[in-house]
């Protein structure tokens, strides 16, 4: 049997956490914390916007 048809290519999933110097496109850890901070740091910015304008449109009374 050829030992290279037992190889296994790990999927992207698995490639994605190797390193910073990773081949073939894998995502670094920075880079991946980076895209899990992304959304909850919109939100929280686009609802202090949200609520900025419509303290000063509308008033504190």
């Amino acid at each position: 049997m050829n030992q290279d048809s037992r190889i296994h290519n790990p999927g992207p999933r698995r490639r994605s956490f190797e390193g910073a110097d990773t081949p073939e496109g894998g995502a670094s850890r920075k880079t991946a914390l980076i895209q899990i901070l992304a959304l909850p740091i919109a939100v929280v910015t686009a609802a202090v916007l949200i609520a900025t304008i419509a303290v000063i449109t509308i008033g504190w009374s």
